[in-house]
């Protein structure tokens, strides 16, 4: 029980991250072309649908350690995007690195894809709660 406190704490702080990180990125999402863009809209939806199941509180969220570690592991991978994204931009402005925008384009399509998962997940887990819900006796 205390695992799937600290794991959901942890989810919680990455999806605080990705947010900032989003907006760390997002000039090279806009350089990007189509992948930067279907990238960005998947993003808002994961933040909208993780919006929504933190303010539902529902325990299933909290107790599927999978979909948690899953949410964190793709923020740590997107942070990993982000410092090489960044770090050649610095190296950039000293002629030492030139980033390769196909770099960007090739994690944003498989973040995307990432992130397809999620909100899948998402909705699974959502009506999977839903049936159990209904399928409860009434306790008096």
């Amino acid at each position: 029980m205390r695992l799937t406190k600290i794991i959901y704490g942890l989810r919680l702080i990455a999806s605080f991250l990705y947010v900032v990180l989003i907006y760390l990125l997002l000039n090279i999402i806009f350089e990007s072309g189509w992948q930067g863009m279907v990238f960005l809209i998947l993003s808002l939806a994961f933040i909208v649908v993780t919006l929504v199941t933190l303010l539902s509180h529902k325990e299933i969220f909290q107790k599927t350690i999978s979909y948690n570690i899953v949410i964190i592991a793709a923020v740590v991978y997107l942070a990993i995007v982000v410092v090489r994204c960044l770090e050649a931009v610095h190296q950039y402005n000293s002629n030492l690195y030139i980033l390769n925008m196909e770099y960007c384009k090739t994690n944003f399509i498989i973040l995307s894809f990432v992130l397809i998962g999620i909100l899948l997940n998402t909705m699974v887990l959502f009506l999977s709660d839903n049936e159990t819900q209904q399928k409860k006796p009434i306790k008096r």
